[in-house]
């Protein structure tokens, strides 16, 4: 089905038993990435998405640096070997023609995804409805496995796989324990066409410092387009409880200020939350139920930056459903998530938090686009640890130690202070009747 449609049958009552269905929740970036990386890996089974959207507009803005397995090329816009990070103390420009910067527009994405599922007759994409809930089954269901029912605003179904994309405001999700050092990334973009050339189309600039008041950065992001198109954006990355700041007026008046002989047009307009987060997400609810993108952890905690990890999780994800291999746990490298935690701690206790994102900047080009995008390995978390400032980030890692955090398992949280929320968890099934393998779908 396209992206306007809004009719869906029913999934057929009868499968042939080798090939038991697959239910995803949410058909935006994760959930349609999921369905084609299940297809690329050659799964069989029939495979429903559900969303609530009744089409795919312009929504959104994916980011991140090219490696050779990014997901829906053709949905690259524009390319920036040089991007640039600095303030009114000097500027750093990196360059690698390996891994350029890049940009997905979201209608392009979206275009890539539903053409790729369109030619699949084992996939039904549901648009307008919406999940109001999901519970696994204790008893045996159609399948090998027992079945999670799945109630929707339209009817009720069962698969013995379901994949929940929702993103971290699922109905599905329990309150996890907060953290303190929940931040959250904060912004207003306008992309601008202004009547003389101003830009310079070479460089993407990823952190242009502003003043700001209280814990965290504010700056300005800016993504060239051609000399005289620009997507510029107003961002703070701060604690989760902070104030709201008119940023549309921030914005307005950083551009007046930067280039007041210009004349522009407002072409579209874009703004958002990302939180960031060091706390580790359960990747599965219940035997059968699990999550996928941003409600596992798929954000970047010391970035916000997701494209990326969210493609490997979804690839690594199919990989095992198609050989019936168990699901893959944790999102992120252990190691690279206690090293996001203390940038954050770093990042909560600085009297200068400005210069992590540009030490982290300073590092070898090639190894900071893998080190961004989990392309890398050990040598380039190392060189990370290398870049960034020894003592803070000494003393961060060993305040955040001391400080405890949640542990995530397959199914559930286990915080580890007493915090508020501590007492919370997720509903799973009785971990007992779980095997940590799932049925293999060929």
């Amino acid at each position: 089905m396209g992206p306007d449609g809004t009719a869906c049958p029913s999934p057929p009552a009868v499968r042939p038993a080798t090939h038991p269905p697959i239910i995803v929740l949410g058909a935006g970036l994760s959930g349609l990435s999921l369905t084609c990386a299940l297809l690329d890996a050659g799964v069989r089974s029939s495979i429903t998405l559900i969303d609530r959207r009744r089409g795919y507009t312009r929504d959104r803005t994916w980011c991140t640096w090219e490696t050779a397995d990014l997901r829906f090329p053709s949905a690259v816009t524009h390319r920036w070997a040089s991007w640039s990070v600095g303030g009114p103390d000097g500027v750093q420009i990196a360059t690698s023609h390996r891994h350029p910067y890049v940009h997905l527009a979201a209608e392009r994405v979206y275009v890539a995804a539903l053409e790729r599922i369109d030619a699949a007759p084992t996939v039904t994409l549901c648009l307008g409805e919406s999940v109001r809930d999901a519970v696994c089954g204790p008893g045996p269901g159609p399948g090998p496995g027992a079945p999670v029912r799945v109630t929707t605003s339209a009817r009720t179904l069962e698969a013995p796989l379901v994949f929940d994309a929702l993103g971290p405001h699922s109905p599905l999700a329990a309150g996890a324990p907060p953290d303190r050092l929940d931040f959250a990334q904060r912004f207003v973009g306008w992309e601008i066409e202004s009547d003389r050339p101003v830009f310079n189309p070479a460089v993407a600039t990823l952190m242009d410092f502003l003043p700001h008041a209280g814990v965290g950065v504010t700056f300005l992001y800016l993504l060239p387009f051609s000399p005289t198109r620009a997507l510029i954006e107003h961002t703070a990355i701060e604690p989760l409880a902070a104030p709201a700041v008119d940023r549309d007026a921030a914005l307005a008046e950083e551009i007046a200020r930067r280039w007041p002989e210009i004349r522009y047009e407002c072409r579209h307009r874009e703004r958002g939350l990302i939180p960031m987060t060091p706390r580790r997400f359960p990747t599965e609810r219940g035997p059968g139920l699990y999550t996928i993108g941003a409600a596992a952890g798929a954000i970047r905690p010391s970035s916000g930056y997701a494209y990326s990890r969210i493609q490997r999780q979804v690839s690594a994800v199919a990989g095992a459903v198609a050989t019936g291999r168990p699901l893959p746990g944790d999102v992120a490298d252990p190691r690279t998530l206690l090293l996001d935690r203390a940038f954050l701690q770093a990042l909560a206790s600085s009297p200068d938090p400005a210069r992590l994102f540009q030490a982290a900047a300073a590092m070898e080009p090639d190894a900071f686009a893998r080190f961004m995008t989990d392309a890398g390995g050990p040598r380039d978390v190392l060189a990370a640890v290398r870049a960034l400032p020894v003592r803070e980030m000494g003393a961060a890692a060993l305040a955040s130690l001391a400080g405890g955090w949640g542990r995530a398992g397959r199914r559930g949280w286990a915080p580890a202070g007493d915090g508020p929320g501590g007492a919370e968890r997720p509903r799973a099934a009785d971990p007992a009747t779980a095997s940590g393998r799932v049925p293999r779908y060929p």
